[in-house]
């Protein structure tokens, strides 16, 4: 299977997703990278979560993976579509996309587009799943899905819960989904290839709610939830 992975350089996911997918007997035929890259407030937002304990890895650390890169205008571009055409990509790895997807680039793999999403679907979609889960005593979690054009629809290819312990603060628990979802991205796609999964023949997602971007106030409620040990899973 041809599998390329569709990132940014200055995103913390292109370093683990890259050599998870390699640790999993899985090769990678070429990094599609936007240039667009993530805004400088996408990226203090990740550092202020994990308070700082996760930090991209500069692209020459992924050399000796002898990976080809390719610098993009947009993940939207012409040239984008037409370099997964001619190396005839069967699928792609969304590792933080700067580029909201259209149709085209949804298409234009022989199978899909995969990624993560910090929350268990359909229950939580949207943003900031994990402090909602948290703040209503549900279980934090990753899923990995087929993208789709609805937020959050596409088919479910795997997803599970993370283990928490009341010693956790607020920084470890996002530290912590990161990591588990990276792992977990790795093991969906191995998922993918071992079992042919075809999304065209998987069921779309139903039910659920979109969650909104959390309010600081709110915010600083699950912090002080998770300082005291309070969230119903820390164990």
């Amino acid at each position: 299977m041809r599998i390329g992975i569709l990132s940014t350089p200055n995103t913390l996911a292109l370093g683990p997703v890259t050599t998870g997918l390699i640790a999993n007997g899985i090769p990678v035929d070429c990094i599609l990278l936007d240039s667009k890259g993530l805004s400088d407030y996408q990226v203090e937002y990740v550092r202020e979560r994990t308070g700082g304990m996760l930090e991209p890895v500069p692209l020459g650390k992924l050399e000796d993976f002898h990976i080809p890169f390719f610098h993009l205008k947009s993940h939207l571009s012409d040239a984008c579509y037409e370099l997964v055409k001619e190396r005839e990509l069967d699928l792609l790895i969304s590792a933080s996309s700067p580029s909201i997807l259209d149709q085209r680039i949804l298409n234009a793999s022989k199978i899909g587009i995969v990624g993560c999403h910090p929350g268990l679907l359909p229950r939580f979609r949207g943003s900031c799943c994990v402090e909602w889960a948290i703040d209503m005593d549900e279980p934090v979690g990753n899923t990995i899905y087929f993208l789709s054009k609805g937020i959050d629809e596409g088919p479910v290819v795997i997803q599970e819960t993370i283990e928490l312990t009341k010693k956790d603060t607020y920084q470890d628990v996002r530290q912590k989904a990161y990591l588990a979802g990276f792992d977990l991205l790795a093991r969906g796609v191995r998922k993918i290839i071992d079992e042919c999964l075809d999304p065209r023949k998987m069921q779309y997602q139903v039910g659920g709610k979109k969650f909104k971007t959390m309010t600081d106030k709110k915010l600083k409620t699950v912090m002080d939830k998770l300082q005291k040990g309070a969230y119903v899973y820390q164990i």
